[in-house]
């Protein structure tokens, strides 16, 4: 049965396959990463650092921050999908922008903010700090986790691809994506590759996805939905083609 994989961490794999099942698609978590909190103590940043808002660009930073006293500044989110569980953890002064870094930067250029802090990763597919300071506004980055790569594919997704069922491959970010190519390979799975679809969250993403894919298709907007809506319509190709 042809399905497609989610490259996020396994909790936000399995809301990807949610919410593709209701478009009747089979989506198997294939994480490349996992999300390993970091021992920072949030709110002696907080007596330490004097930041008007905080910036977030994961969904995973927003549990960092819920219940302190960072929660009570506004908050500037990268999507809507990371301002949702900010309000859902009671943060009240939420902004989202339209998807991606450039975005969030923009954002926050049109308000009265001089100085923001930044609950990141270790690594960040994008820093905000010299596109802050091009409009005056000092960044103040502190990692409260790291996204460790993974290096066993569950058995579901090596039977998948090993039988060809696999037609896409969702893929959030540029180090998802290259280790993507690493683990297929340390699995002796890298002929697949040409039986796949890569659907990019950004072109910047699609960068570092590789060659020897069927196609990298990246999608309209960087935001979840427009990738949902760039494999359903891949889905639906396929299943038209096989008629």
């Amino acid at each position: 049965m042809a399905c497609v994989l989610s490259t996020r961490p396994r909790e936000d794999a399995l809301i990807d396959a949610e919410v593709l099942a209701r478009s009747g698609i089979d989506c198997l978590p294939a994480p490349m990463m996992r999300i390993v909190p970091l021992n920072i103590d949030i709110d002696v940043l907080f007596d330490d650092i004097d930041a008007d808002a905080v910036a977030l660009t994961s969904r995973h930073a927003v549990s960092f921050i819920a219940g302190t006293r960072w929660a009570e500044k506004p908050v500037f989110c990268v999507g809507e999908s990371t301002a949702r569980l900010a309000r859902e953890a009671g943060m009240t002064d939420v902004t989202a922008g339209d998807g991606d870094g450039q975005g969030l930067v923009e954002l926050i250029s049109t308000t009265s903010c001089k100085s923001i802090f930044w609950p990141s990763a270790v690594d960040v597919g994008f820093d905000l700090d010299q596109p802050l300071a091009d409009h005056n506004v000092r960044l103040h980055r502190h990692s409260v986790y790291k996204a460790e790569k993974t290096h066993e594919l569950p058995d579901a997704v090596i039977n998948a691809l090993a039988q060809g069922d696999v037609s896409a491959v969702l893929v959030h970010s540029g180090r998802a994506g290259a280790h993507l190519v690493d683990v297929l390979a340390q699995n002796n799975l890298s002929y697949v590759q040409s039986n796949i679809d890569i659907v990019s969250v950004s072109a910047r993403v699609a960068g570092h996805c590789g060659d020897g894919w069927r196609n990298i298709i990246v999608a309209q907007k960087p935001r979840r939905k427009a990738m949902f809506d760039a494999i359903i319509k891949i889905m639906n190709t396929h299943q038209k083609n096989d008629l």
